[in-house]
Formats: structure tokens, C-alpha cells, sequence
């Protein structure tokens, strides 16, 4: 089902976007969550109070953001067509890896050109 506004088209599930921008949205929200992760690790162990409860539940979360973060950046970021991790073909703090003049321009599985409309089935 399709629609149309002034501002483009969308379908059902959203704006059409390409999958670079699929890709680049899934990178950005795993990346930060490493960083506010690794944030939240830093306060705690170097300018929290010692030996206290604040510094423990700031560790804790901590743990809680950084390391699904690094997990879903490895294994969660598929390509939409084939639906194969390409996670682990990217370096980890890259954003530019998936930028059009350099990095991967397409799935090392499928091939699909990542400057393609993703389809409306893509995304499940």
C-alpha cells in the first residue's frame, strides 16, 4: 500500500529509504550505544565515589547498553534483501564503511546495490 505527500512517497512500513540508509540508522543506533555504554563505564570507574551504590548501578548500566550494543553491531546488522549478517564485514566504529565513495557498495552475499529503494517486503 502506497501513499503520497508533498514530502514523497512512503509505504506501509514507512518512508522509502535506501538500504545505505537503513544501514546507517541501524550503525548509528548500536554505535551509541557502545558510547554511552563506554561513558557511563568511564564516570563510574574514574570519577564516582569509591565503594558505593551509585558507582555499582552506573557500572551495571553500563554493561546493559555497551555490550548489546557491540552484539548487535556484529550480529543484528543484516542486509534487508538476503537477511545475512554483514556486521562483521564492516570495521566497528566506522560510519564511513557504508559511505558511497568508499567502504562496501553492495552485499557480499547477495550483491544487491545498498543505493537500492529497499522493497516493501525487505523489512520484517
Amino acid at each position: 500500500m502506497q501513499f503520497t505527500t508533498q514530502s514523497g512517497l512512503y509505504t506501509s512500513k514507512g518512508f522509502d529509504m535506501t538500504i545505505r540508509t537503513y544501514l546507517k540508522k541501524r550503525i548509528l543506533l548500536f554505535i551509541s550505544m557502545i558510547i554511552i555504554g563506554g561513558m557511563l563505564h568511564f564516570y563510574a570507574m574514574f570519577l564516582a565515589i569509591p565503594e558505593s551504590t551509585i558507582k555499582t548501578s552506573l557500572l551495571i548500566i553500563a554493561a546493559t547498553l555497551g555490550l548489546p550494543g557491540f552484539i548487535g553491531f556484529v550480529f543484528f546488522i543484516k542486509c534487508p534483501q538476503c537477511k545475512r549478517r554483514i556486521g562483521d564485514f564492516m570495521n566497528h566504529f566506522s560510519l564511513v564503511s557504508v559511505k558511497k565513495e568508499r567502504g562496501i557498495q553492495h552485499c557480499p552475499y547477495c550483491g544487491v546495490n545498498f543505493d537500492e529503494i529497499i522493497t516493501d517486503n525487505a523489512i520484517d
